[in-house]
């Protein structure tokens, strides 16, 4: 048994990546075997390897049951006519996966802003097109503000302070690098932090990012030189294996919307918090 999928792909994802984010419980391993069984057509096209896609085409394919986990729960903070506020747990991408778990409850939902897929924690979408525009232009206009809080490998150098620098991506391979100087291409990224505690090696840290640039806290922190604890893009890798950590340690605790117009205007100063931590995580 199993259930066919048919949708229009976007420009650079990988074929396997493109049917995890749309078929929430469906693990990258699972995309793998699934393509590898010749059970995925591109264009009309039978594939059997994890093609990019340029973007525009039309994938069609059969999933079946077996590769198929049960879909996580997702923790609602919030919800209104025009907004969700949900606790993504890890392993859910968040911009196609994360609404698909939520449309039986609130039906069709618009992605506004994103976390990365084994980032936890708060994040906000729209129910509605107005809804969408206001945040939208918040977002823009840096008027929410996020709260993030993360286990590093290493000690902080410095109580409280703030990552300054420029980040270029590759993407190519799907990387990003910081600078510490301007540099040709490089989007500037500052990100403010409190060091929360220490020990056995670890710092768990509070962060405030005052932009919102790919893979920012991952690669500031990393280029610090005390990377987020289980990160496997830019972590310690050998500190990961040692303590057993497959998943990275960064979550969403708080989201501030700042001054909303239009439908939204009536959430202005309103602050969402989840926990510290959740079973999601690890």
């Amino acid at each position: 048994m199993g259930r066919r999928i048919t949708f229009r792909a976007e420009s650079g994802e990988r074929l396997t990546t493109a049917l995890t984010a749309r078929v929430p419980g469906l693990s990258r391993s699972g995309a793998s075997r699934l393509v590898a069984g010749k059970n995925a057509r591109v264009d009309g096209v039978r594939v059997s390897s994890d093609v990019r896609l340029a973007g525009g085409e039309t994938v069609d394919a059969f999933v079946p049951d077996s590769l198929v986990q049960a879909a996580p729960s997702v923790r609602v903070v919030y919800a209104d006519d025009d907004v969700v506020v949900a606790d993504k747990p890890a392993g859910v991408e968040s911009e196609r996966a994360l609404p698909a778990l939520l449309a039986g409850r609130y039906g069709e939902l618009y992605p506004v802003h994103r976390l990365d897929t084994n980032t936890t924690g708060l994040i906000v979408l729209a129910r509605n097109e107005g809804a969408k525009s206001e945040l939208e232009r918040a977002f823009r206009a840096r008027e929410i503000k996020k709260v993030y809080v993360a286990t590093v490998v290493g000690r902080l150098p410095a109580e409280s302070g703030a990552m300054h620098g420029w980040l270029v991506k590759d993407e190519a391979r799907g990387v990003v690098k910081a600078y510490d100087a301007p540099v040709a291409g490089g989007l500037e990224a500052v990100t403010e932090y409190v060091r929360l505690s220490y020990a056995d090696g670890l710092t768990e840290v509070e962060l405030h990012p005052l932009t919102g640039r790919t893979h920012q806290l991952r690669v500031q922190l990393a280029h610090l030189g005390c990377p987020i604890l289980g990160d496997g893009k830019y972590g310690d890798f050998a500190e990961n294996r040692r303590r057993g950590v497959t998943r990275q340690r960064l979550r969403a605790v708080g989201l501030t919307l700042g001054n909303m117009g239009g439908p939204l205007a009536g959430l202005s100063g309103k602050t969402f918090h989840t926990e510290l931590t959740n079973e999601g995580q690890e």
